[in-house]
């Protein structure tokens, strides 16, 4: 059951995997290993998996803030604190191909702020696909996504949410969320001693 979800696309989510081991006679079976599904590959009639360990998650180092223009929040997220809601749509796709969708003309009044944001919809055994919004083409009703369609047909209801480009201006006009912006756009672009700076 795990090679459907695996083999075409990367899972929108990640596939976690626990190991039961025990005896038949006394019915009683522990978890002897915990962790997620990280690869696979082909061997003859067989599927090969590679996993990690729970433990693993334990020793990454977590990302430290940099001094930065660009506001470096996850959008939606809890830094972030925009609505995904409030700027997610639904709509039905009239078109569909290998990595891209069509939708219908005027769709949303303005296309461009979906540039960057996420498609998702649910597939055949009921799960969350979601592909990232890599272009808007053929006058703004072609979506390019960073992946398959899978099991979307002609017809099929789309989330679409907009996307960031994670400066001042978008925080400010596009999401009404300056007081969570997590950029510095004040940086000087000039040292004092009247040099360029090369950084920025």
């Amino acid at each position: 059951p795990l090679v459907p979800l695996i083999k075409d696309y990367p899972p929108s989510k990640v596939i976690g995997l626990t190991i039961f081991q025990g005896h038949v006679s006394d019915g009683e079976y522990l978890a002897v290993w915990i962790g997620a599904i990280s690869s696979w590959k082909r061997n003859g009639d067989l599927v090969e998996l590679s996993c990690n360990p729970v433990s693993n998650s334990l020793n990454r180092t977590g990302l430290r803030r940099k001094y930065q223009l660009g506001c470096p929040h996850i959008l939606y997220g809890s830094k972030c604190g925009a609505s995904k809601a409030s700027f997610t749509t639904t709509k039905t796709i009239i078109g569909v191909m290998a990595n891209a969708i069509d939708l219908p003309p005027a769709w949303v009044a303005t296309p461009g702020n979906y540039l960057g944001g996420i498609v998702e919809w649910v597939n055949a055994t009921g799960g969350a696909e979601r592909r990232g919004i890599l272009d808007i083409t053929l006058s703004d009703t072609r979506l390019i996504l960073s992946g398959t369609t899978k099991d979307l047909d002609i017809g099929s209801s789309v989330q679409i949410s907009q996307g960031c480009s994670h400066k001042i201006d978008a925080c400010k006009n596009q999401f009404n969320n300056i007081n969570n912006y997590g950029g510095q756009p004040y940086i000087p672009l000039e040292t004092p001693v009247g040099l360029k700076n090369s950084f920025y």
